[in-house]
This record gives C-alpha cells, sequence and structure tokens, in this order.
C-alpha cells in the first residue's frame, strides 16, 4: 500500500497513515464508541483550529473518552 498523504494520531503519537494501526481488544474496536473528526489546512496552517478542538472535545465528552491532553497541549 502506497503512503497516503497526512498523519493519524493514534495511541498517543503521530503516525503515517500507512503505520496506524488498532488492536481487535481497542474499547472503539469491541463497542463502537469513537470520535472522528477531519481537520483542513491552507498554506500550513489549520482553518479553524481553536473551534474545531472545542468541537472535538465536546464530542469525546459526549461519548466518556477521556482525553489525555489538555486542548492547549493538544493544540
Amino acid at each position: 500500500m502506497a503512503d497516503l498523504p497526512g498523519c493519524v494520531y493514534i495511541n498517543g503519537e503521530f503516525v503515517q497513515p500507512s503505520e496506524a494501526r488498532l488492536s481487535v481488544f481497542d474499547a472503539g474496536f469491541i463497542s463502537g464508541v469513537m470520535v472522528f473528526d477531519v481537520m483542513a489546512a491552507w498554506q500550513g496552517w489549520i482553518f479553524k483550529l481553536d473551534p474545531h478542538i472545542d468541537r472535538f472535545y465536546r464530542s469525546t465528552h459526549a461519548v466518556r473518552i477521556e482525553m489525555p491532553h489538555a486542548k492547549e497541549e493538544f493544540r
């Protein structure tokens, strides 16, 4: 499989999409609890990053996923 553009944040680190692996024992895989989101970037900047992070954290809270990073650290 060819390397895809972008990166994936999984298990506490950023990796290339072709390197992303998820255990079949992961809670998201077993029970379907997850938050999926996509960010758009132009000329090296993420479009509306702060509102995006706020929505992302609201979504994780709604499905009871504990975020391991504060918003500013995640930013």
